[in-house]
């Protein structure tokens, strides 16, 4: 089972939180409640526990794409 991340004030007046892992590493950064949302994320979504597979575009070397323009 994996430790749950803690949450502790960064600063002194306890408006900075950051979110750490079970080693220690700083994770996130922000105020209480994100940094309390990012830890549920991590520990109880389902996204997490069964994050999406990704696929890769397949790509033909062979085949010249066209350049993307920001004229409209």
């Amino acid at each position: 089972m994996e430790a749950k991340p803690v949450v502790l004030p960064l600063d002194s007046g306890g408006s900075v939180f950051g979110l750490f892992d079970e080693s220690g590493r700083q994770i996130a950064s922000g105020s209480k409640e994100v940094c309390e949302t990012l830890s549920y994320l991590i520990t109880s979504s389902s996204l997490m526990r069964n994050p999406p597979r990704m696929e890769r575009a397949r790509v033909d070397p062979r085949v010249r794409r066209p350049a993307y323009s920001l004229s409209g």
